[in-house]
This record gives structure tokens, C-alpha cells and sequence, in this order.
């Protein structure tokens, strides 16, 4: 019998070599060869190119069916190179694309032809302690940096600066920094020995095929039992980075969670050693479903940056005592509130800019946290948010001073303004007619940087390098970065029904006049928000409409959106319809249910209503722990077995990932050695 590591080792040539995509700035770094340029090439199709170097660097060590099918055939491995490469042959034409042996023998020869001489290593040189010089902790360097940035932006006053002008300026001013206070260096010497140094694409064609969308994988995008990261500064200032970094738990917010947030800002606020504050999120990813050529594109939604308030759990935790429970949303709730004004004033009182990058969806119930006005706020593809209204809910009341920001921006000399009516339009459709994504959260004024996900990685690092500029320097600073890296986000779907919206919900004075505007209009546009309504609580979509009007059509503050939120909230939580739905079974299909008519004594005069007092003598708060999973459970098993064996015949399956003494029968290329 072969074992896999025999098999592996016989692979056809792979002398030295190895391939590894950079997805960001679209090259190849070579491990053990130089590029192949030569004119040979050209007799072989882009197509032909790009099966021929998938079929040259296949994983087949790790092709289980691969390695299977190969002890099948050869019991004591193959005879040659020749019969290795033919099943190899066999199985990717099966699998993949069909492999011309003739001409992918032409191709290989070319390739070889084309791998420069190894030559000595040279002595580390100027230009080689230039590019490894660490710029990022030279306090004196980075007191300069202000001026730098400055400069950059006045060369070219009214006009956006991009990244090839921004790199080229940079380097310019860090040449000049490193000849004058380490060693001599000459720039135009420099830029030639680059040029010698460059490594061309292995494959002149590697552009046609290289995926364009996939943004690499950093530290932040590991899973964490930690809610919290944070990063300091590289230098002794510079922006704290704060990072959501529990999506095993949908970066679900409890009260103790938003207290450590809340904790977290607070210690950024009052530290001179941080000059801002970065904001992002390790989203919970689902994975995407394939789809054949023959299937219509689709957007599919699968990254969430958190699940919000943890209103469901805290309702589980409560059980059926009514009173228990409306304590206990009340609490979280005001944990909440209290964070947002906290960083609201933070924004509002302070030199030090926030920045949140969101590129994911974002819960309604925290979607004040995430679009607070005054930070800016930078979106991806992934962004989205819908808050169109649900009586199914523990705190229904949209986001106030989310939508007094639509408000303001209809109000704006934008060049392309919300139309008017927007934030109750946003506020009231339901879910499937209206998703907000980067285009829309643009024009509506929640967005501030459209940042394709490709970048974003990119766009975090270099945001981070320049956050070290002092206040009030810092925004522009950053801004420089955000304005290179920015792109155009796609046409919004607002301007659409533009007429529409401003027909029927600008000027809407309650729930019956904005029906009656709609029953008018007979579009399916319009029915199918009608349709939505009327399966709403009569009460809560009053509620709604006038706390709307209220905010929209004053000026108000945010801890003024924020309190009457908070007590619109209360308020709904002690209603007939609310304590139908906390009390239903959770078979009931709450559709069939006729919600109670209109409450008038809560609507009136919202301003002065008051918010309902709960007993905080009996309050019931969810607390996320971590429960190991099946799998580790199953793992833990497994470690103690092994245990009882020689750590030599311990071994991991690739499938389940078990380790554990071979079974006996199992074939070694089935189970790879535990290194």
C-alpha cells in the first residue's frame, strides 16, 4: 500500500513550484521561480492558460476521492510519472475541465524553459532596509505626517485624490524622511532597483480568471468567545480600533455586553493617547448556496454583523409573568439608550472623530448605534437595513433620530436629495419592498464612504496609518483615505418610486389619511404596502406615524428621539396587543389575529406622554456564555481515547475532524497523521 504523502510526492512538475493569489492589488508572488514572459505562450488560448495552471497547481494531496481512486488503482503506487499524470488527467477532465495531454506536456515544457537560474543571495542593501523600514512608529516621522497629508491635498485642491498620486507623494516624502535622519538614499536609484525586482504575473493572462471579489482574511475575522476586541494604536497615538468579535453569538447585545461597549468608548474618550476611535464588526457569515450557470443572479444576504438587543432571549429567560418581562425589556433597553447618548456626546463634544465600517446587516433594534449621525459611517455591498414596521416585536418604534437624519438630508443642497416623505415611506414598508443597502443608505444620508469589500481590508490598514495625524488633523487625514478607496455604490431603488412617495407620505397627517392615499393610487406599488398595514396593530401604527411627524417636522435633539423612543416603547409593551402577542404560544399564527382597536388615549399629545414605571425589584437579564458544541464534545471524547494510545497512532480524520487511535480496516489516505 502507498500512503499519501508517497502519492503526493510523485506529483508531475511541481519543481519548485507554488502560486499564491493576492486577491487585493490582483498579483502573484512566486515562491522558487521567476516569470515566464516568452512569446510561446501566445499559441495557447486565455482559456487553455487558465485550465492548463489550475490543472499545474490542483491540491491533490488534500483530494480525498482523488487519493481513493488512486489506491484503487495503484495498490503500491504508480509505476511512473507518465500513469500518475494520466489519472490525474482522468480525474480533472471528470471533475473539472478537460485536459489536452499534448498540449499541456507543450505548455509544461514552455514553463520550465522559462524558471531563471537561481542566483546567489545578495547582501541586504539601502534600498532593502528602505522597504522594511517601520515609518508607522517613527514618532518624528509621524509629527510630520500632518503637514504631509496637508500637502497632498492642497496639490490638488476641488479634486479627489487617488490612490497611484497619493502612493506616489507618500513615497516621495518617506525617501526624503529616511535620507535625511537614517541613511543616504537616492530615490531615482531606488525606483530603478524596484523595477529589477518586480516579479510579473506567472501566467500573462491571470487577469482573466482571477476572482475579483473575495477579500482576504485577517486576524479580525476570527471567531471569538470575546465580545470585545481592541486594538491599540500602532504608535504612541493613534485611532483604538473596537471590534464585535462574537459572531458564534450574532454579536447579540445584552446588558452586559453594552455595558463593556459603553465602558470601552468611555476609556477612548477620556485617554489623549487616542486620537479616534475605529469601529468594526467579525460578522456572522451563512454560507452562500451554489448556483449553475443556468440560474438567474441573485443577491443573497449573508453576512450579519449582530442579532441585536437580545429582546427574544430575555422574553425566554422571563417566561410567562407578564410583569417580569416588561421590567426586564425596560432595563435593556435603557442600557441601550444610555450607550447611544454616550457616544452621541462623545461625536457631539469631542475632537476625536468615530468611524464605523459596516459590511453587514444591521439589527433594527440597534440600528441607531450603527447610523448615528456625526460618525462616519462607511458601507460594503453586504451593508443592509430594513425598518419597516412588525406589531411581532418587543420594541417596534423605528429609530427616531435615524429617520430625523432622512429628514435632514431631504432638507439638504445634495446634489441628489431623499424624496420627501422618505423617512415615514422607510418607516412603514414592509421588508421585501424596501432593503436598504449602499446605494439607498447613501442618498438617504446614512451612509458617508461606499468601500467595496475587496478594499475594505485595505482600507481598515490605511486608515489606521494615518489616524496617528493629531486632532484637527485626524478626519482629513483619514478622509484622504476614504476618498481614494471609495466607489460608486450603483443606483439607488428610492428614486424609483420617487413621485410616489412624496404623494402619498409627505404631508400624511395619521394612519387613515396615508390608507386612503394608497387605496387612490391603485399600483401593485401601493396595494402592497396597504396590504402590510392593515395586518398591523391600528394602535402602533398610529404611534409610528405621528412620532414620525414629530421628529421630522421639528428640530430635536438626540436625547429627545431617544426618550420618546424609549417611552413609545414602554408604552406599546403595556397595550392589549402587545401582551397578545407575549402571551401566545408559539405554534399561533399571529396573522390570523385581530389586533385591538385603536387606542386614542395613547396617542394623543405624544410629547407628554410618560413612560409606564416598572418594578426593577424582580428583573430577569440574559447572559450569553458559550456552550461547546456536539463537535467539541465530540472532540473532548476523542482526546481522552487517545490518550490510551501511543501518540504515534494518533490520528485526525480529514471529514469530521476526530482524532483518535485508526480504526481498523480504514485506508491510510482516508486519515491523515495528527502532526
Amino acid at each position: 500500500m502507498v500512503s499519501s504523502a508517497d502519492c503526493s510526492s510523485k506529483i508531475v512538475s511541481h519543481k519548485a513550484y507554488s502560486l499564491t493569489y493576492k486577491v487585493d492589488d490582483m498579483e502573484m508572488e512566486q515562491s522558487s521561480i521567476g516569470a515566464y514572459q516568452s512569446e510561446e505562450f501566445s499559441l495557447f488560448t486565455p482559456e487553455q492558460l487558465k485550465q492548463f495552471h489550475e490543472f499545474h497547481s490542483y491540491d491533490w494531496d488534500n483530494d480525498v476521492e482523488f487519493q481513493k481512486g488512486l489506491q484503487a488503482i495503484y495498490s503500491d503506487g504508480p509505476a511512473n510519472d507518465e500513469e500518475l499524470l494520466k489519472a490525474k488527467q482522468f480525474y480533472f477532465s471528470r471533475k473539472k475541465h478537460h485536459i489536452n495531454l499534448d498540449q499541456y506536456r507543450q505548455f509544461e515544457e514552455y514553463l520550465e524553459r522559462s524558471m531563471p537560474e537561481k542566483s546567489e543571495e545578495e547582501e541586504e542593501t539601502v534600498f532593502d532596509r528602505f522597504d522594511k523600514y517601520s515609518f508607522s512608529s517613527d514618532e518624528r516621522f509621524l509629527n510630520g505626517l500632518p503637514s504631509i497629508v496637508a500637502g497632498i491635498a492642497k496639490s490638488k485642491p476641488g479634486a479627489t485624490v487617488d490612490k497611484t498620486f497619493y502612493d506616489r507623494e507618500m513615497l516621495k516624502a518617506k525617501a526624503f524622511y529616511f535620507s535625511k535622519f537614517v541613511e543616504k538614499l537616492d530615490l531615482g536609484e531606488y525606483l530603478s532597483w524596484k523595477e529589477t525586482k518586480k516579479v510579473a504575473p506567472a501566467c500573462p493572462y491571470a487577469h482573466l480568471w482571477q476572482n475579483k471579489g473575495v477579500r482576504e482574511t485577517t486576524e479580525l475575522d476570527q471567531d471569538d468567545d470575546v465580545f470585545l476586541k481592541t486594538e491599540q494604536p500602532i504608535t504612541s497615538s493613534g485611532a483604538l480600533t473596537i471590534t464585535f468579535s462574537s459572531p458564534q453569538s450574532d454579536n447579540l447585545l445584552t446588558c452586559e455586553r453594552l455595558k463593556e461597549l459603553q465602558e470601552t468608548v468611555g476609556l477612548a474618550k477620556n485617554n489623549d493617547t487616542y486620537t479616534s476611535v475605529i469601529i468594526a464588526s467579525n460578522c456572522k457569515q451563512e454560507k452562500t448556496p451554489d448556483s449553475g450557470p443556468d440560474e438567474p443572479i441573485t443577491n443573497v444576504d449573508h453576512k450579519s454583523l449582530s442579532s441585536g438587543l437580545a429582546f427574544n432571549e430575555t422574553a425566554t429567560e422571563c417566561g410567562k409573568d407578564l410583569n417580569v418581562l416588561q421590567s426586564s425589556m425596560d432595563f435593556l433597553q435603557a442600557r441601550y439608550y444610555s450607550l447611544v447618548k454616550d457616544i452621541g456626546n462623545y461625536i457631539k463634544d469631542e475632537e476625536k472623530p468615530v468611524f464605523h465600517l459596516i459590511d453587514g446587516k444591521v439589527p433594527f433594534s440597534a440600528a441607531c448605534l450603527y447610523f448615528l449621525p456625526n460618525q462616519l459611517r462607511i458601507v460594503t455591498e453586504h451593508a443592509l437595513l430594513t425598518l419597516g414596521i412588525n406589531s411581532l416585536s418587543h420594541a417596534p418604534i423605528p429609530p427616531l433620530y435615524v429617520l430625523n437624519g432622512i429628514q435632514k438630508a431631504a432638507n439638504s443642497k445634495a446634489a441628489r436629495v431623499p424624496p420627501r416623505g422618505s423617512a415615514l415611506y422607510v418607516a412603514l414598508a414592509p421588508p421585501e419592498l424596501i432593503l436598504l443597502r449602499g446605494p439607498e443608505l447613501l442618498r438617504l444620508g446614512l451612509a458617508d464612504y461606499f468601500v467595496p469589500d475587496a478594499k475594505y481590508v485595505d482600507t481598515l490598514k490605511e486608515m489606521r496609518n494615518n489616524a496617528p495625524c493629531p486632532a484637527p488633523h485626524t478626519l482629513e487625514a483619514v478622509k484622504v483615505v476614504l476618498e481614494m478607496n471609495k466607489a460608486y455604490a450603483g443606483p439607488d431603488k428610492i428614486g424609483v418610486w420617487e413621485k410616489e412617495i412624496e404623494k402619498v407620505f409627505d404631508g400624511c397627517q395619521n394612519s387613515q389619511d396615508l390608507l386612503d392615499k394608497l387605496d387612490e393610487m391603485e399600483k401593485p406599488w401601493s396595494r402592497t404596502i396597504a396590504h402590510h398595514l392593515r395586518q398591523q396593530s391600528p394602535t402602533l401604527l398610529e404611534m409610528v406615524i405621528q412620532a414620525v411627524k414629530l421628529v421630522t417636522e421639528h428640530s430635536i435633539s438626540l436625547e429627545e428621539c431617544l426618550d420618546l423612543e424609549d417611552r413609545l416603547n414602554a408604552i406599546w409593551r403595556t397595550t392589549s396587543d402587545y401582551k397578545t402577542f407575549a402571551s401566545r404560544d408559539t405554534s399561533t399564527d399571529m396573522g390570523d389575529l385581530s389586533w385591538s382597536p385603536l387606542d386614542s388615549t395613547v396617542i394623543d399629545n405624544l410629547e407628554s406622554l410618560k413612560k409606564p414605571a416598572f418594578s426593577q425589584e424582580d428583573i430577569s437579564q440574559f447572559h450569553w456564555s458559550p456552550e461547546p458544541s456536539a463537535a467539541n464534545a465530540e472532540n473532548t471524547d476523542s482526546d481522552a481515547a487517545s490518550s490510551e494510545v501511543d501518540e504515534d497512532e494518533i490520528f485526525v480524520c480529514p471529514v469530521t475532524g476526530l482524532r483518535g487511535k485508526m480504526p481498523e480496516g480504514h485506508s491510510p489516505v482516508a486519515i491523515q497523521q495528527a502532526t
